[in-house]
């Protein structure tokens, strides 16, 4: 438990009705306010008694030790009071004999969740009446805790007016965000021909189909992906294929046409003209050798392979 969740605990003991209950209150103003009481409770129902209660909250042990070896720093306060309280964190930090015996003790329970009496205070005449320092130090005190009403009401119109501001934003946003899934989804109607928009059923149908349709792409594209370099493979392993090595993909290849037209190497032998049926065949002599517009040697054996060699 902390100092300020024992002061909360003490507000069921001192209800807001019958009693000011104020932290931290000062013995006076200024410079002089050298000496302060935890908690100060003030009675406000005559049939109650309008008398002041003090309160020291203690935490742990040591504080409560220390404060043994220093009484003096409570009597600045405790000359003005009818009661003193010691109020603790659990039992056992102060012990009720360790007490001068007008004061009470307050201990937290912690099953029970509240604050229970473990040695009444006692009533005393006050030692000494208040004075206009320490009346005005209460006066003080309470004008820091207590919010006015005209301050309550300018809170309460800000954060209305804040309120309705961050209401419109959220409002502007929703309806730029459903005008976009509007456009997305007559899209989506006008490419598939399926309305949607007016009570139609089986979205999820629709959904589980265009994902099925979505993936059975992907894998279609990977098949075909696959069967193109299989081909390539297939074509580059195949024998007396263009794309062999040294042939560039079949650029280095020469059809028969184009061998028609170009002129024989020196040394090698050129295509002829082929007799026709029926007609003779003309010879040179043979010790004449016929030579084609380069200067190539031919011979005028006959062709009979379909590419044109000898």
């Amino acid at each position: 438990m902390t100092e300020f969740e024992l002061f909360e605990a003490l507000r069921p003991l001192y209800p807001a009705r019958e009693y000011a209950l104020l932290p931290q209150c000062a013995a006076a103003t200024g410079v002089n306010a050298s000496r302060h009481a935890d908690a100060l409770a003030v009675g406000l129902w005559p049939s109650r008694g309008l008398y002041l209660s003090g309160f020291e909250i203690k935490t742990y042990r040591n504080d409560w030790l220390r404060e043994k070896k220093n009484p003096e720093k409570a009597e600045d306060l405790h000359r003005f009071c009818n009661y003193w309280w010691i109020v603790t964190a659990a039992a056992g930090i102060v012990n009720e004999f360790e007490l001068p015996n007008n004061w009470g003790l307050l201990a937290w329970n912690e099953q029970k969740k509240k604050l229970e009496t473990r040695k009444p205070a006692a009533f005393v005449e006050a030692r000494q009446p208040v004075t206009l320092d320490f009346f005005c130090a209460v006066l003080r005190k309470a004008q820091e805790v207590t919010a006015p009403a005209a301050a309550i009401a300018a809170a309460r119109l800000e954060g209305y007016e804040q309120g309705k501001a961050e209401k419109v934003a959220e409002r502007d946003y929703r309806i730029i965000h459903l005008e976009e899934l509007d456009a997305k989804v007559k899209e989506f109607e006008a490419a598939s021909g399926i309305e949607i928009r007016h009570g139609w059923e089986g979205a999820g149908n629709i959904g589980r189909a265009v994902r099925a349709v979505l993936e059975n792409k992907e894998a279609r594209d990977r098949e075909t992906l696959l069967s193109i370099a299989r081909r390539i493979i297939e074509e580059l392993s195949a024998p007396g294929q263009s794309g062999q090595p040294g042939n560039d993909f079949g650029h280095g290849a020469t059809s028969q046409t184009e061998s028609d037209q170009i002129p024989a190497r020196r040394g090698r032998r050129c295509r002829v003209p082929v007799a026709e049926p029926g007609q003779q065949e003309q010879h040179e002599p043979e010790d004449k050798q016929k030579h084609d517009q380069n200067g190539n040697e031919c011979s005028h054996a006959r062709v009979d392979s379909p590419d044109g060699e000898l």
